[in-house]
């Protein structure tokens, strides 16, 4: 069973970053942010953001699934599951209790430059709050970091999800604010889902998923 040091980590290397992205929300009036980095682009940012923020697709929580197989066949559907809570989470919240909130594009529309986006880029308008990218993308990294248990995979993987919710903004997709409620939920729901099945010791201790498709050791990480 990974250990809480892992869980530790991840949140005492998140706590600065969300630290920080308050204090911006706070002392700025809302979309500065966006409008800075908008501002302020370069080609090789443009085009690094652009695929960057692919990472926090949906997808990528079927393509890390697949991955689990390797390692053991628990953290498959503890993934599965972790992937339907952030459905469940992100349509609760998105639909029902901030409903159709504006994204940047919806939200500056009078004031819209062309140069404030970025060709191949598809800007959204709606449903802004909170960042779905983001909370895949947090998610992923801490189950990603709880499953390997190891310090520079879990600091990689703060720095990576940091990345891919930093895009969001850069991209004219989301609001900081958006970003940082995304990264809080994306993490709770993993924690709470996965330390729920390590603790379930039927389901930890069950010979057949601890195997994986490569036989008993899987990759050689995990537990």
């Amino acid at each position: 069973m990974p250990t809480s040091k892992t869980l530790r980590l991840f949140l005492l290397l998140l706590f600065p970053i969300l630290l920080i992205g308050l204090a911006v929300v706070w002392m700025t009036e809302k979309g500065t942010t966006v409008l800075y980095f908008a501002a302020h682009r370069t080609a090789w940012a443009n085009y690094l953001f652009r695929h960057l923020t692919y990472l926090g697709d949906g997808v990528m929580v079927g393509v890390v699934c697949l991955v689990a197989t390797l390692v053991r066949f628990r953290y498959t559907l503890m993934l599965v599951a972790v992937g339907i809570g952030q459905l469940l989470v992100s349509a609760f919240f998105k639909r029902i209790v901030f409903g159709n909130t504006p994204r940047p594009l919806r939200y500056f529309a009078e004031q819209l430059e062309p140069a404030w986006l970025i060709k191949g880029v598809d800007v959204h308008t709606n449903y802004a709050f909170p960042s779905g990218h983001t909370i895949t993308a947090f998610g992923l990294a801490l189950f990603i970091a709880l499953m390997v248990d190891n310090r520079w995979v879990t600091v990689s993987c703060v720095l990576l999800a940091a990345a891919i919710g930093f895009s969001r903004v850069y991209l004219f997709q989301h609001f900081l604010e958006d970003v940082l409620t995304g990264a809080v939920i994306g993490t709770a729901n993993t924690a709470l889902i996965f330390y729920a099945f390590a603790n379930w010791r039927s389901f930890w201790r069950s010979g057949t998923l601890s195997a994986s498709v490569l036989g008993r050791r899987g990759l050689g990480v995990g537990y």
